[in-house]
């Protein structure tokens, strides 16, 4: 089964949205989440969206995406630019 935001996500290769993320850093660089996995994990499985979106890749069962954060409460939300986080 695809959801509806997979083929969203296909489409938007537009070079303003490549370079917003570009310009963007994870913020704090190295950022992990409660299980150890990393920004960039987050990003190539499509775990969530450049918009702040939960992705195609992540699955229901799994929970939410905010479960994940970290003692400080910061989700892949919060840290991650492919997840419509991080600092400009």
């Amino acid at each position: 089964l695809h959801s509806p935001s997979e083929h969203l996500i296909a489409r938007d290769s537009s070079s303003s949205a490549a370079s917003s993320l570009a310009a963007c850093e994870d913020d704090p660089a190295g950022w992990t989440d409660k299980t150890g996995d990393a920004c960039e994990l987050y990003a190539r499985l499509s775990w969530c969206t450049a918009q702040g979106g939960t992705g195609g890749g992540w699955k229901q069962e799994w929970g939410q995406i905010t479960d994940y954060a970290t003692t400080d409460g910061r989700s892949a939300f919060d840290a991650c630019c492919a997840c419509g986080g991080g600092s400009a």
